[in-house]
């Protein structure tokens, strides 16, 4: 007779317990709310600032703003032919992508569908188009004329400066950031526009695509690939996400489409 009573209360705690732990997860709170999406079709520079025009092989022009020593392009790549004028094959299916040993580019599959406002070819023009690994050590060069695909290191000239002329850690993802486009209110307070774009770099939320050739991430984090390389397979890229106040370095596959930002080889 005891142990029936001590089954029954072991039991009943038990499901107190699963109860208990049920019920608190139901009512934990998202750690971030859906914003409302910028339905501007253009880029959202930052007016307080001067920029400059650059252009590409396919005469797509970008504006570009000096930050400290460097200048940058406030948009992210979007040309199709590499400097010489050949094509950079355009691999949409998810089967080209991943078995592709050579340089290729996108745009986000479903971007409509992805972003709920922007048409595909809007997207591309905002968000830029994803380029695998292998275009980096490709002698015909993708780069605007003057300019380069920043290394590793013009990333940490950028960083660096941010942390000097602006501030420390915590304030260099929203100085880098643009204002719009985010899906998510950024907990590190990306979204108070206090600091905002204040140097003119207008990083978008332009998600990447993986090695197997499935996207994810628009709205919610940028990636961009560097000219320094990791491996015979991987180079390391740079990024930013909403949940975090500072730059985060990754190493990725070749595979992998990421946007590219470029910078003045001067």
């Amino acid at each position: 007779m005891l142990q029936s009573c001590f089954s029954k209360i072991y039991f009943s705690t038990i499901l107190v317990v699963v109860c208990t732990i049920l019920i608190s997860c139901k009512d934990e709170k998202p750690e971030s709310k859906p914003i409302k999406l910028s339905l501007n079709p253009y880029i959202e520079f930052n007016p307080a600032l001067s920029y400059q025009i650059v252009y590409d092989k396919d005469g797509n022009q970008y504006n570009s703003i000096k930050i400290g020593d460097q200048t940058w392009m406030a948009e992210n790549l979007r040309v199709t032919h590499y400097r010489n004028g050949d094509i950079i094959p355009e691999l949409t299916s998810d089967s080209a992508w991943k078995n592709a040993s050579s340089g290729g580019q996108c745009g986000y599959k479903g971007a409509s569908f992805a972003s709920k406002t922007h048409s595909d070819s809007v997207t591309i023009m905002k968000y830029g188009r994803y380029y695998n690994g292998y275009v980096l050590n490709d002698k015909r060069g993708i780069a605007p004329l003057g300019y380069k695909i920043p290394s590793e290191d013009d990333f940490k000239v950028l960083i660096n400066y941010v942390s000097t002329h602006i501030g420390k850690s915590g304030t260099i993802a929203k100085s880098l950031s643009g204002i719009s486009d985010w899906k998510l209110l950024i907990t590190n307070g990306l979204q108070n526009e206090t600091n905002n774009n204040n140097i003119g770099f207008t990083a978008l939320p332009s998600g990447m695509r993986y090695g197997d050739g499935t996207f994810d991430g628009m709205g919610n984090s940028a990636f961009w690939w560097t000219s320094t390389e990791k491996s015979s397979s991987s180079y390391w890229a740079e990024s930013i996400y909403y949940n975090e106040s500072d730059v985060v370095k990754l190493i990725q596959d070749l595979r992998s489409g990421l946007t590219i930002r470029c910078v003045s080889a001067y």
